[in-house]
């Protein structure tokens, strides 16, 4: 039985909370962080075993998808972890031998509408920070825990 894989891939803008976030993405089999070039945030990517990308300036962050081992990505930004019903749902979703869905909503704080947090890249393209949410979009339960992608600068 093939086992499905994905890729967190994570925009990081500076190294404030990205070890965080790295620590709360080491149940994804590859790990691929979008920076700025900072040494620093190298350093701590290869600390984590995560691959670091530096992006260039006027490309958007759906065009680094292509970068990811793995056609399925969790997109995190510093500063946020994963909710032990996610991490769980993660798991059972790992198991399953076929998945043909779009992508899946996660909540990303209390209160708030769920947004496309796991996205098969293979049917979804974007060009902006977020994807937009397709229709075959399934809801993961839980939450990402900590910054809201489309309020972080």
């Amino acid at each position: 039985m093939v086992v499905p894989k994905f890729t967190a891939f994570i925009h990081a803008n500076g190294i404030p909370g990205l070890a965080r976030t790295l620590r709360a993405a080491h149940t994804a089999p590859d790990i691929l962080v979008v920076h700025n070039g900072d040494s620093a945030v190298e350093r701590l990517c290869l600390r984590y075993g995560a691959r670091g990308k530096i992006y260039v300036p006027g490309v958007t962050l759906g065009a680094y998808a292509m970068d990811a081992f793995h056609d399925w990505l969790l997109l995190l930004r510093p500063g946020e972890e994963l909710s032990q019903e996610t991490i769980g749902a993660l798991a059972e979703w790992r198991r399953r031998r076929d998945d043909d869905c779009a992508g899946y909503l996660i909540r990303s704080g209390a209160g708030d509408r769920p947004q496309l947090r796991f996205v098969n890249r293979a049917m979804v393209n974007w060009i902006g920070e977020l994807p937009p949410i397709p229709t075959n979009a399934g809801v993961f339960p839980g939450a990402i825990i900590g910054t809201d992608m489309s309020r972080a600068a």
